[in-house]
């Protein structure tokens, strides 16, 4: 069937779709680039990591579109998620793998607009996969998968923009992995989703209904031509467990990043409080500084994101994030959530949470939906 009078090539392809069983209710916006049965298929393969879609006509899946235009994305105010994948992990290594307690989907539809995505080369199926650390996350979902899944929200809600970290957590940076991702990023059709260039747009106008990249991994020009810069490079230079450190993207252009996160070292019996602080003195301070007259058109990263090391009171990522009311310990979230009240108005940048839910106003007092002035720390 090529032609049915009155109807539309987009709607003869959905009736086509549905008829075959292949799919009951994709929206109609995902007929507007891509093909509807292979977006049905990777949706559902990427299930254990996307979790269902659903339009639930609550504001924050497209709080972007509040913002004019002429935004620079610098001074948006961006809720993430660090190891976003991890929300359907099961394992006995689960207290310290485990990071999120939502799905992909979720995530977006709360607001969260920069995700943190680790991947690698599943050497069994020779597809790049999600893991944390060497973990994998599900032997099912492919990394296309999941970026396929981020097409489809952008479909449903164009006028948003997604931040994309990606950095290879398992295995080589190798070539071929490379190689695999660069198609990813930058074959028809999916590539007009992706903004083809290694700097920030000028405004958010130019990047809605696109996914801004944060390279984390390399593209070996010098070996393979073919690989174009696409992305924000922040791999070079990233500084492990680092409360203050910048790399220079582009000439001109930095990235701002606090990423400490093993908190007191190997130090014996610090009490969980001082770690707490010490995680919420770096995370504050660096948000901080992004409000500094020379750094408000420099891109922030701040990671709330964490654990306790050490050989007496050891905090798991979701302890340090919620808390533990048996010992009447305050969690990073609950603290943000409660300094975030004096910051409307006020730069914050990219942060980055674990169990953001915890604290069930974190996600809007992050994109500035709170009165007052910011408190001093």
């Amino acid at each position: 069937m090529s032609h049915v009078e009155g109807w539309s090539p987009a709607l003869v392809a959905k009736q086509i779709a549905i008829w075959s069983g292949l799919i009951i209710s994709l929206p109609w916006t995902a007929l507007a680039g891509l093909d509807p049965l292979k977006m049905a298929q990777h949706l559902e393969a990427g299930k254990p990591i996307l979790g269902t879609f659903t339009n639930s006509g609550a504001p924050l899946p497209s709080w972007m579109g509040d913002l004019h235009d002429s935004t620079p994305i610098q001074s948006i105010n961006v809720p993430g998620t660090h190891d976003t994948a991890t929300w359907n992990y099961t394992g006995l290594d689960e207290s310290v793998f485990r990071t999120q307690d939502r799905s992909i989907f979720d995530q977006l539809d709360a607001g969260i607009r920069f995700l943190d995505i680790r991947f690698g080369l599943d050497e069994n199926t020779n597809v790049l996969r999600l893991y944390h650390a060497d973990t994998l996350l599900s032997n099912t979902a492919s990394l296309e998968d999941v970026l396929w899944g981020l097409y489809h929200f952008l479909d449903n809600h164009p006028t948003e923009t997604l931040l994309v970290s990606m950095k290879v957590d398992h295995g080589a940076d190798s070539l071929p992995v490379q190689k695999a991702a660069h198609a990813l990023i930058t074959t028809p059709p999916v590539k007009d989703y992706w903004l083809q260039s290694s700097s920030l747009p000028p405004n958010l106008g130019g990047a809605r209904k696109k996914i801004i990249l944060f390279r984390r991994f390399g593209f070996d020009t010098a070996n393979n031509p073919d690989l174009t810069p696409v992305g924000l490079d922040v791999a070079s230079g990233w500084t492990d467990n680092n409360a203050d450190f910048s790399i220079t993207y582009n000439p001109g252009d930095l990235a701002y990043i606090e990423d400490l996160y093993q908190l007191n070292g190997d130090a014996i019996d610090v009490p969980p409080a001082t770690k707490v602080q010490q995680k919420f003195s770096a995370l504050t301070a660096h948000i901080n500084n992004s409000r500094g007259s020379s750094n408000v058109s420099q891109v922030f990263i701040s990671f709330a994101s964490g654990f306790g090391a050490g050989v007496g009171d050891i905090l798991t990522p979701r302890t340090l994030a919620e808390g533990d009311s048996s010992i009447r310990l305050v969690g990073i979230n609950q603290k943000m959530d409660g300094w975030l009240v004096g910051c409307h108005g006020k730069r914050l940048g990219i942060v980055l949470y674990d169990f953001f839910q915890s604290a069930p106003d974190l996600i809007r007092k992050t994109i500035g939906l709170s009165p007052d002035d910011c408190p001093k720390v």
